[in-house]
């Protein structure tokens, strides 16, 4: 099998970005148990009602030249504008409006849900029955070609990172073992993980640097790599991380200063779920086989070789972590925080128990036809942003 980016990134450059958007998810908010942040991250290879795979790495010292910062409120008016009349579609080149770059299995579909909630509550805010979502792009591209040319204080940028070898094993699992039918051998995991050349995921995605260089993947390192992802510390207005997604959303919410409804999310794709079809045969549901993380790859994931591959996207999620923790510690308030993550978690529980059960998603069975139609769904788009009808 074919294990080039190609087959990977296919799915993600055909999909159109489709919304009917009428209610919205309302769950009444109240306190539960907040959770603290460990010492060191801890990776959770989640599978749907099944126990987690873990991978626990200590935590590196970051080179000085890399700055976590605490991100900043946005005291502006928020960046709502009417779509383009081309919006729907995942090619409109857009400078304006609310940003979300979409890195490879990072909880992006998750986060794409939590996108198109708060464009859409917001023009419902702002442009009562005149106008039913703000300007907003949210698909797998390079921010470079994206968004270089944005205007900083008229749009909001932001993404989500996940620990990269986490991130390797969900990509194996979903594309090649549940998408390409391989078996997930060490073998295969080893192969795969050699044929990902790619020197740094996020310095491709998430850079808006324009510059010439990125054009080819192995001269985006003729720069310096620490400057590399210091910029894009720098440039975003957030960064989210995948492991600490609540706290992320929440952290958002506060920063923009939107009510906690609007960052509210049932899961997307989890592994024990089901792809949407935007893959291959598009009305053909595919089971997302659960990653489970053997001692075979356990050890190739700790190997030198490999550790020397993500080191930079490790150095990226942890300066993230690290910006997340500034940005509450400083900006927030950990108390305020604290006391709005406890609504968030107790309202996101009564939207599972209330919501998920009568959601009706793309696919809800393998190897059944998708649901064909988007008034067929209770998602925004493909299957992000399912539950808003709840």
């Amino acid at each position: 099998m074919n294990f080039g980016k190609t087959r990977i990134y296919k799915s993600c450059h055909n999909k159109r970005n489709r919304a009917n958007l009428p209610s919205t998810m309302s769950v009444r908010l109240l306190s539960a148990t907040a959770t603290a942040t460990a010492t060191t991250i801890t990776v959770l290879l989640r599978r749907k009602k099944q126990p987690s795979s873990r991978l626990t790495w200590p935590l590196l010292e970051l080179p000085p030249q890399v700055q976590p910062r605490a991100y900043e409120p946005w005291t502006l008016p928020l960046p709502c504008y009417p779509p383009s009349g081309h919006w729907r579609t995942n090619n409109s080149r857009i400078q304006e409006g609310l940003l979300f770059t979409k890195p490879i299995k990072t909880g992006g579909s998750t986060g794409v849900g939590v996108h198109l909630r708060v464009a859409r509550n917001v023009a419902r805010r702002h442009y009562p029955n005149q106008v039913s979502i703000c300007r907003a792009r949210f698909d797998h591209n390079y921010a470079r070609l994206a968004y270089s040319k944005r205007n900083h204080t008229h749009s909001f940028l932001w993404s989500i990172v996940r620990d990269p070898a986490s991130r390797l094993v969900s990509s194996f699992y979903f594309n090649f073992v549940s998408r390409g039918k391989m078996a997930p051998t060490d073998d295969n995991f080893r192969q795969f993980t050699t044929s990902q050349t790619e020197k740094s995921h996020y310095a491709l995605f998430l850079s808006t640097n324009p510059n010439k260089l990125f054009e080819e993947e192995d001269a985006i390192f003729e720069q310096d790599p620490a400057l590399i992802m210091n910029q894009i510390l720098q440039e975003y207005n957030f960064i989210g991380v995948t492991e600490r997604m609540e706290e992320s959303v929440v952290a958002l919410s506060m920063l923009m200063n939107l009510p906690l409804a609007d960052v509210l999310f049932l899961t997307s794709k989890g592994s024990g779920g089901f792809d949407d079809g935007g893959y291959g045969n598009r009305h053909k549901c595919i089971y997302i086989v659960p990653s489970k993380v053997s001692p075979g790859m356990k050890e190739h994931l700790q190997s030198e070789e490999l550790t020397k591959r993500i080191y930079w996207d490790r150095v990226l999620h942890q300066a993230a972590n690290q910006s997340l923790d500034h940005t509450i510690d400083h900006v927030l308030g950990r108390a305020q925080f604290t006391h709005k993550l406890q609504q968030f978690q107790h309202a996101q529980a009564v939207a599972q128990e209330r919501c998920l059960p009568q959601t009706v998603f793309p696919c809800s069975f393998a190897g059944g036809a998708r649901q064909k139609l988007e008034n067929e769904t209770d998602c925004l788009w493909t299957d992000s942003g399912c539950g808003y009808k709840c």
